[in-house]
């Protein structure tokens, strides 16, 4: 599986890179999967993001909002971070509990989860010469 959009994550998470590819391919079949996709895209960097910065504690069983909630107080997710991530958020539970899903809706999330993995890929990938490179539309 292969993305323009998410193959920089290959090497830094390839299960991240598997669910980016997965959100993108499914968006031009089925927009509700896709949307699935992107949220767990969101919620794997999350908790990734918290393990890279020693704050995941697998047994505090939080939920992904309060996660969320606790880096970004801690100043760990910048407020623009932030926000990209409750917005893939609140996609993916309208989707998951409302059982439906909109193309546009999915296009936002999949334009949100790719500037979340450039972030991502920046902030801990460890490669100062990396460039994202142009989006390629879904």
């Amino acid at each position: 599986m292969t993305s323009t959009n998410f193959d920089h994550l290959k090497s830094l998470s390839p299960q991240l890179h598997k669910l980016g590819v997965l959100a993108e391919r499914f968006f031009s079949q089925d927009a509700n999967t896709s949307l699935m996709k992107s949220r767990q895209f969101m919620e794997l960097m999350v908790k990734e993001v918290a393990a890279f910065s020693g704050q995941y504690d697998e047994q505090r069983q939080e939920s992904t909002h309060d996660l969320i909630k606790r880096l970004s107080a801690q100043q760990i997710l910048p407020h623009e971070v932030t926000s990209v991530f409750h917005a893939v958020r609140k996609l993916g539970n309208q989707a998951v509990h409302q059982f439906n899903g909109e193309a546009r809706d999915a296009l936002s999330a999949l334009k949100f989860c790719r500037a979340l993995g450039v972030w991502y890929r920046w902030s801990f990938g460890k490669d100062p010469n990396f460039k994202p490179g142009r989006v390629r539309s879904a």
